[in-house]
């Protein structure tokens, strides 16, 4: 996923409905960091300017979708260290 604002690729991982968005150094492909979403099973997902843009609603609820937005604040990528 690209930020179009910024420029920054993200990588989308999904896991038992959660959504983790890692950024990806373009030059190497390591991740920088990773950001979870708030909410499990969402949809639609965009990025732009910092934001993360979803639609999402309840798990198995007749509700409707609703649009959502949260600041992406990365948590930094643990390097290992193989000496």
């Amino acid at each position: 996923i690209q930020d179009y604002t910024t420029g920054e690729i993200f990588a989308l991982f999904k896991r038992e409905g959660w959504h983790v968005i890692k950024q990806v150094e373009t030059d190497s492909g390591e991740t920088l960091g990773s950001f979870k979403l708030l909410h499990r099973y969402t949809d639609n997902l965009r990025i732009n300017d910092g934001w993360a843009y979803y639609t999402y609603r309840p798990f198995e609820s007749s509700q409707k979708k609703f649009l959502y937005k949260e600041q992406i604040n990365l948590t930094p990528a643990v390097t290992k260290n193989l000496n």
